[in-house]
């Protein structure tokens, strides 16, 4: 099969690839932050301290930055494998 021939790929996810590092360095920090302020906050808090909703917000915020992350690099496009042959 030629070159010519085949169809160009277009990544599913329909978004631009380079984004993927500036995401890296944005996300990651984010999710370390709150996930290291969720780990202080549980041990240094006490019955009198402790707030739900405070724990709720950090953990939320946390996991999502971690969530948002994690899926993207599945969206990288990858080559069939029908077409390298």
């Amino acid at each position: 099969m030629e070159l010519q021939v085949m169809s160009r790929y277009t990544n599913p996810a329909g978004c631009d690839l380079a984004v993927f590092p500036h995401l890296t360095m944005v996300l990651s920090p984010t999710g370390m932050f709150f996930t290291t302020w969720f780990s202080i906050y549980e041990v240094t808090s006490t019955k009198g301290t402790w707030d739900l909703y405070k724990e709720l917000f950090i953990s939320l915020v946390a996991s999502l930055s971690h969530r948002l992350w994690n899926p993207l690099p599945a969206a990288l496009p990858t080559i069939p494998n029908k077409q390298l042959h």
